[in-house]
Protein backbone atom coordinates (compact mmCIF):
# COMPACT_ATOMS: atom_id res chain seq x y z
CA UNK A 1 0.00 0.00 0.00
CA UNK A 2 1.53 3.19 -0.79
CA UNK A 3 0.89 6.38 1.18
CA UNK A 4 1.35 9.59 0.34
CA UNK A 5 2.56 11.86 3.13
CA UNK A 6 1.99 15.92 2.92
CA UNK A 7 4.84 16.29 4.82
CA UNK A 8 7.31 15.52 2.20
CA UNK A 9 5.84 16.22 -0.92
CA UNK A 10 8.39 17.48 -3.53
CA UNK A 11 7.35 20.89 -4.53
CA UNK A 12 9.07 23.79 -2.50
CA UNK A 13 5.82 25.92 -3.05
CA UNK A 14 3.89 23.34 -1.50
CA UNK A 15 6.57 22.57 1.78
CA UNK A 16 6.35 26.51 2.64
CA UNK A 17 2.86 26.60 2.19
CA UNK A 18 2.60 23.56 4.64
CA UNK A 19 4.46 25.15 7.28
CA UNK A 20 2.43 28.44 6.94
CA UNK A 21 -0.10 26.71 8.02
CA UNK A 22 1.22 24.40 10.73
CA UNK A 23 2.00 27.82 12.19
CA UNK A 24 -1.91 28.67 11.94
CA UNK A 25 -2.97 25.50 13.85
CA UNK A 26 -3.66 22.98 10.66
CA UNK A 27 -2.81 19.79 10.51
CA UNK A 28 -1.95 18.01 7.54
CA UNK A 29 -3.29 14.73 7.02
CA UNK A 30 -2.11 11.93 5.00
CA UNK A 31 -3.60 9.38 2.77
CA UNK A 32 -3.67 6.11 0.63
CA UNK A 33 -5.39 4.51 -2.33
CA UNK A 34 -8.37 1.56 -1.06
CA UNK A 35 -9.60 -0.89 -2.91
CA UNK A 36 -13.29 -0.66 -4.65
CA UNK A 37 -13.19 3.33 -3.22
CA UNK A 38 -12.41 6.48 -4.99
CA UNK A 39 -9.06 8.08 -4.85
CA UNK A 40 -7.86 10.99 -3.16
CA UNK A 41 -4.54 11.75 -4.49
CA UNK A 42 -3.79 15.05 -5.77
CA UNK A 43 -4.24 18.22 -3.34
CA UNK A 44 -3.01 19.09 0.00
CA UNK A 45 -5.71 17.74 2.63
CA UNK A 46 -4.97 19.97 6.20
CA UNK A 47 -8.00 20.06 8.81
CA UNK A 48 -8.33 22.51 11.40
CA UNK A 49 -10.51 21.79 14.50
CA UNK A 50 -12.58 24.52 14.91
CA UNK A 51 -13.20 25.04 10.63
CA UNK A 52 -12.98 21.67 9.00
CA UNK A 53 -11.27 20.09 5.96
CA UNK A 54 -9.86 22.08 3.39
CA UNK A 55 -8.44 20.86 0.41
CA UNK A 56 -5.73 23.03 -1.65
CA UNK A 57 -4.36 22.80 -4.86
CA UNK A 58 -1.14 24.62 -7.01
CA UNK A 59 -2.28 26.11 -10.37
CA UNK A 60 -2.28 24.71 -12.74
CA UNK A 61 -2.97 21.18 -10.71
CA UNK A 62 -6.99 20.66 -10.13
CA UNK A 63 -8.89 17.88 -8.36
CA UNK A 64 -12.39 18.74 -8.57
CA UNK A 65 -13.92 15.39 -7.48
CA UNK A 66 -11.87 15.40 -4.59
CA UNK A 67 -14.47 16.65 -2.13
CA UNK A 68 -16.63 14.49 -3.17
CA UNK A 69 -13.91 11.25 -3.13
CA UNK A 70 -13.35 12.19 0.51
CA UNK A 71 -17.09 12.45 1.77
CA UNK A 72 -17.87 8.41 0.25
CA UNK A 73 -14.25 7.65 1.57
CA UNK A 74 -15.84 8.97 5.13
CA UNK A 75 -18.84 7.52 4.63
CA UNK A 76 -17.45 4.17 3.60
CA UNK A 77 -15.44 4.17 6.88
CA UNK A 78 -18.48 5.10 8.85
CA UNK A 79 -17.67 8.88 9.91
CA UNK A 80 -20.59 11.13 9.92
CA UNK A 81 -19.44 13.81 7.36
CA UNK A 82 -23.02 15.25 6.66
CA UNK A 83 -21.96 18.43 8.48
CA UNK A 84 -18.30 18.43 8.00
CA UNK A 85 -17.32 21.20 5.94
CA UNK A 86 -15.06 20.83 2.99
CA UNK A 87 -13.82 23.18 0.95
CA UNK A 88 -11.57 23.05 -2.67
CA UNK A 89 -9.13 25.90 -3.55
CA UNK A 90 -7.15 26.32 -6.39
CA UNK A 91 -4.25 28.57 -5.59
CA UNK A 92 -2.17 30.57 -7.52
CA UNK A 93 1.02 32.21 -7.47
CA UNK A 94 -0.36 35.51 -5.85
CA UNK A 95 -2.30 33.56 -3.24
CA UNK A 96 0.54 32.91 -1.23
CA UNK A 97 0.63 36.05 0.47
CA UNK A 98 -3.18 36.52 1.33
CA UNK A 99 -4.47 32.97 2.24
CA UNK A 100 -5.74 33.32 5.23
CA UNK A 101 -8.17 35.65 4.18
CA UNK A 102 -9.13 32.79 1.41
CA UNK A 103 -9.80 30.09 3.89
CA UNK A 104 -11.56 32.95 6.11
CA UNK A 105 -14.28 33.62 3.09
CA UNK A 106 -14.33 29.77 2.23
CA UNK A 107 -15.25 28.80 5.63
CA UNK A 108 -17.60 31.79 5.88
CA UNK A 109 -19.88 30.58 2.70
CA UNK A 110 -19.47 26.79 3.80
CA UNK A 111 -22.13 25.85 6.55
CA UNK A 112 -20.58 25.87 10.20
CA UNK A 113 -18.83 23.37 11.65
CA UNK A 114 -21.11 20.47 13.75
CA UNK A 115 -18.98 17.24 14.01
CA UNK A 116 -19.91 14.66 16.36
CA UNK A 117 -17.29 14.56 18.26
CA UNK A 118 -14.09 16.49 19.77
CA UNK A 119 -11.42 14.12 17.73
CA UNK A 120 -13.05 13.76 14.35
CA UNK A 121 -9.52 14.67 12.92
CA UNK A 122 -8.20 11.25 13.77
CA UNK A 123 -10.99 9.76 12.68
CA UNK A 124 -10.98 11.04 9.34
CA UNK A 125 -7.24 10.22 9.44
CA UNK A 126 -7.87 6.87 9.36
CA UNK A 127 -10.43 6.70 6.96
CA UNK A 128 -7.87 8.16 4.74
CA UNK A 129 -5.90 5.24 5.42
CA UNK A 130 -7.25 1.96 5.50
CA UNK A 131 -5.78 -0.92 7.52
CA UNK A 132 -3.34 -3.30 5.01
CA UNK A 133 -4.53 -6.74 5.20
CA UNK A 134 -3.31 -9.45 7.27
CA UNK A 135 -0.07 -11.79 5.69
CA UNK A 136 -1.02 -15.37 5.21
CA UNK A 137 0.08 -17.96 7.48
CA UNK A 138 2.49 -20.83 5.80
CA UNK A 139 2.40 -24.39 7.45
CA UNK A 140 6.13 -25.48 8.75
CA UNK A 141 7.97 -27.64 6.82
CA UNK A 142 8.58 -31.15 7.75
CA UNK A 143 11.86 -32.32 9.41
CA UNK A 144 12.58 -35.18 7.21
CA UNK A 145 16.04 -33.45 6.10
CA UNK A 146 17.51 -32.58 9.19
CA UNK A 147 16.81 -36.62 10.30
CA UNK A 148 18.71 -37.40 7.34
CA UNK A 149 21.53 -35.24 7.38
CA UNK A 150 22.24 -36.47 11.37
CA UNK A 151 22.18 -40.10 10.01
CA UNK A 152 24.93 -39.08 7.56
CA UNK A 153 27.13 -37.47 10.11
CA UNK A 154 26.87 -40.12 12.18
CA UNK A 155 27.97 -42.29 9.65
CA UNK A 156 30.57 -39.93 8.94
CA UNK A 157 31.78 -39.58 12.69
CA UNK A 158 32.34 -43.41 13.19
CA UNK A 159 35.79 -44.25 11.94
CA UNK A 160 36.93 -41.05 13.96
CA UNK A 161 35.06 -42.59 17.01
CA UNK A 162 37.32 -45.76 16.30
CA UNK A 163 40.75 -44.31 15.67
CA UNK A 164 40.28 -41.74 19.11
CA UNK A 165 39.15 -45.13 20.85
CA UNK A 166 42.46 -47.59 19.53
CA UNK A 167 44.75 -44.22 20.89
CA UNK A 168 43.00 -44.12 24.03
CA UNK A 169 43.68 -47.28 24.71
CA UNK A 170 47.49 -47.37 24.06
CA UNK A 171 47.57 -44.71 26.09
CA UNK A 172 46.39 -46.49 29.23
CA UNK A 173 48.53 -49.81 28.16
CA UNK A 174 51.78 -48.01 28.32
CA UNK A 175 50.81 -46.32 31.92
CA UNK A 176 49.86 -49.63 33.16
CA UNK A 177 53.44 -51.04 32.19
CA UNK A 178 55.27 -48.35 33.13
CA UNK A 179 53.85 -48.71 36.33
CA UNK A 180 54.66 -52.54 36.70
CA UNK A 181 58.41 -51.92 36.05
CA UNK A 182 58.20 -49.76 38.63
CA UNK A 183 59.90 -46.28 39.50
CA UNK A 184 63.65 -45.58 39.47
CA UNK A 185 65.21 -45.00 42.83
CA UNK A 186 65.49 -41.31 44.00
CA UNK A 187 69.06 -39.89 43.55
CA UNK A 188 69.20 -37.69 46.89
CA UNK A 189 69.87 -34.29 46.57
CA UNK A 190 73.49 -33.01 47.78
CA UNK A 191 72.93 -29.93 50.82
CA UNK A 192 73.04 -26.92 49.92
CA UNK A 193 77.02 -24.89 50.91
CA UNK A 194 76.61 -23.38 54.28
CA UNK A 195 78.45 -19.90 54.29
CA UNK A 196 81.35 -19.00 56.18
CA UNK A 197 81.21 -16.32 58.62
CA UNK A 198 83.79 -14.30 58.68
CA UNK A 199 84.32 -11.08 61.55
CA UNK A 200 85.01 -8.01 60.59
CA UNK A 201 87.87 -6.08 61.48
CA UNK A 202 87.11 -3.51 64.89
CA UNK A 203 88.63 -0.06 64.05
CA UNK A 204 89.93 1.91 66.78
CA UNK A 205 87.57 4.26 68.56
CA UNK A 206 88.43 8.06 67.70
CA UNK A 207 89.35 10.12 71.06
CA UNK A 208 86.78 12.53 72.73
CA UNK A 209 86.74 16.11 71.99
CA UNK A 210 86.00 19.20 73.88
CA UNK A 211 82.44 19.52 74.45
CA UNK A 212 80.59 22.52 72.67
CA UNK A 213 78.65 24.48 74.72
CA UNK A 214 75.07 24.91 73.16
CA UNK A 215 72.66 27.38 74.00
CA UNK A 216 68.98 26.37 76.26
CA UNK A 217 66.59 27.89 74.17
CA UNK A 218 66.09 28.14 70.43
CA UNK A 219 68.10 31.02 68.71
CA UNK A 220 65.93 33.60 67.16
CA UNK A 221 66.53 34.59 64.18
CA UNK A 222 67.24 38.59 63.23
CA UNK A 223 63.89 39.86 61.76
CA UNK A 224 63.46 41.03 58.03
CA UNK A 225 61.90 43.71 56.11
CA UNK A 226 57.77 43.32 56.18
CA UNK A 227 56.34 44.36 53.13
CA UNK A 228 53.59 46.28 53.24
CA UNK A 229 50.32 44.55 52.47
CA UNK A 230 48.57 45.14 49.05
CA UNK A 231 45.58 47.03 49.28
CA UNK A 232 42.19 45.01 48.58
CA UNK A 233 40.22 45.21 45.14
CA UNK A 234 37.20 47.23 44.99
CA UNK A 235 34.01 45.10 45.41
CA UNK A 236 32.37 44.03 41.91
CA UNK A 237 29.30 46.37 40.60
CA UNK A 238 26.30 44.64 41.31
CA UNK A 239 24.63 43.31 37.38
CA UNK A 240 22.57 45.60 35.80
CA UNK A 241 18.97 43.76 35.37
CA UNK A 242 18.26 44.74 31.45
CA UNK A 243 14.64 46.19 31.71
CA UNK A 244 11.79 44.47 30.11
CA UNK A 245 10.22 45.55 26.54
CA UNK A 246 7.26 48.02 27.00
CA UNK A 247 4.00 45.44 27.65
CA UNK A 248 5.86 43.20 29.36
CA UNK A 249 5.10 40.91 25.94
CA UNK A 250 8.38 39.48 24.53
CA UNK A 251 7.90 39.93 20.94
CA UNK A 252 8.69 37.46 18.23
CA UNK A 253 9.09 38.73 14.73
CA UNK A 254 9.22 36.31 11.48
CA UNK A 255 10.76 38.57 8.29
CA UNK A 256 9.31 37.12 4.75
CA UNK A 257 10.89 37.85 1.33
CA UNK A 258 11.57 36.15 -1.72
CA UNK A 259 14.66 34.37 -2.29
CA UNK A 260 16.40 37.87 -4.61
CA UNK A 261 16.60 40.18 -1.58
CA UNK A 262 18.01 38.63 1.42
CA UNK A 263 19.92 42.01 1.57
CA UNK A 264 17.00 44.18 2.39
CA UNK A 265 15.64 41.40 4.42
CA UNK A 266 18.89 41.19 6.34
CA UNK A 267 18.72 45.04 7.04
CA UNK A 268 14.72 44.98 7.81
CA UNK A 269 15.66 42.07 10.52
CA UNK A 270 18.40 44.61 11.94
CA UNK A 271 16.20 47.58 12.91
CA UNK A 272 13.54 44.78 13.80
CA UNK A 273 15.89 43.38 16.54
CA UNK A 274 15.53 47.06 17.97
CA UNK A 275 12.11 46.07 20.13
CA UNK A 276 14.14 42.71 21.68
CA UNK A 277 12.69 39.13 21.26
CA UNK A 278 13.67 36.94 18.70
CA UNK A 279 14.09 37.48 15.12
CA UNK A 280 13.74 34.83 12.33
CA UNK A 281 13.77 35.31 8.55
CA UNK A 282 11.83 33.19 6.10
CA UNK A 283 12.50 33.25 2.29
CA UNK A 284 9.19 32.68 0.59
CA UNK A 285 7.84 32.03 -3.02
CA UNK A 286 5.72 34.88 -3.27
CA UNK A 287 5.16 38.56 -2.10
CA UNK A 288 2.74 41.39 -1.38
CA UNK A 289 3.11 44.05 -3.48
CA UNK A 290 3.38 46.54 -0.78
CA UNK A 291 5.60 46.13 2.69
CA UNK A 292 3.22 45.12 5.39
CA UNK A 293 3.33 44.43 9.21
CA UNK A 294 1.03 42.02 10.50
CA UNK A 295 -0.26 41.35 13.76
CA UNK A 296 -2.88 38.72 15.03
CA UNK A 297 -4.00 40.00 18.26
CA UNK A 298 -5.64 43.40 19.48
CA UNK A 299 -3.12 43.44 22.31
CA UNK A 300 0.05 43.30 19.97
CA UNK A 301 -1.65 46.35 18.07
CA UNK A 302 0.28 48.91 20.09
CA UNK A 303 3.57 46.49 19.69
CA UNK A 304 2.92 46.39 15.62
CA UNK A 305 2.94 50.13 15.57
CA UNK A 306 6.30 50.54 17.53
CA UNK A 307 7.84 47.99 14.75
CA UNK A 308 6.31 50.41 11.76
CA UNK A 309 8.32 53.53 13.30
CA UNK A 310 11.37 51.20 13.87
CA UNK A 311 11.16 50.42 10.23
CA UNK A 312 10.72 53.47 8.67
CA UNK A 313 8.43 54.61 6.31
CA UNK A 314 6.83 52.80 3.35
CA UNK A 315 5.43 50.34 6.09
CA UNK A 316 1.73 49.64 6.60
CA UNK A 317 -0.28 47.60 9.66
CA UNK A 318 -2.40 44.50 8.08
CA UNK A 319 -4.86 43.79 10.76
CA UNK A 320 -5.62 39.69 11.47
CA UNK A 321 -7.15 39.33 15.26
CA UNK A 322 -10.36 37.68 12.92
CA UNK A 323 -7.96 34.71 12.25
CA UNK A 324 -8.53 31.53 14.86
CA UNK A 325 -6.92 30.27 16.47
CA UNK A 326 -4.39 32.87 17.28
CA UNK A 327 -0.64 32.44 17.77
CA UNK A 328 0.83 33.26 20.66
CA UNK A 329 1.02 36.84 22.32
CA UNK A 330 3.92 39.08 20.94
CA UNK A 331 3.86 37.45 17.48
CA UNK A 332 3.82 40.04 14.47
CA UNK A 333 5.00 38.92 10.83
CA UNK A 334 6.85 41.17 8.61
CA UNK A 335 6.27 40.87 4.51
CA UNK A 336 8.77 42.64 2.59
CA UNK A 337 7.16 43.36 -1.14
CA UNK A 338 7.99 42.29 -4.41
CA UNK A 339 9.67 45.01 -5.30
CA UNK A 340 12.06 44.85 -2.43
Amino acid sequence: MRIAPAETLPDPNRQDLIQSLHDLGWETLRHAPAPDQPSVEGPLILAHRAHGVALLDLAPDSHDHAPAALRQRLHAAGVEAESLPIIHRVLGPGDRWRLTGILDQAFAEAPPIDAPSPDWIPQVQAALLPVAPPRPSYAARPASRPARRSEAAARQAHPLLLFWGAVAACAVLTIGVLQWLGAPPSVPSPEPARPVQVAAPSLPTPPPGPAVARPAGPVASAPGPVEPALPLPPPAAPPVATPPPEGGVVPRIFVHHVPDSIGPASAVADRAARLGGSVEVRPVPFAPPGRQVRYFRSSDAALAQRLVAALGPGWRLHDLTRFSPQPSPGTLEVWLSAED
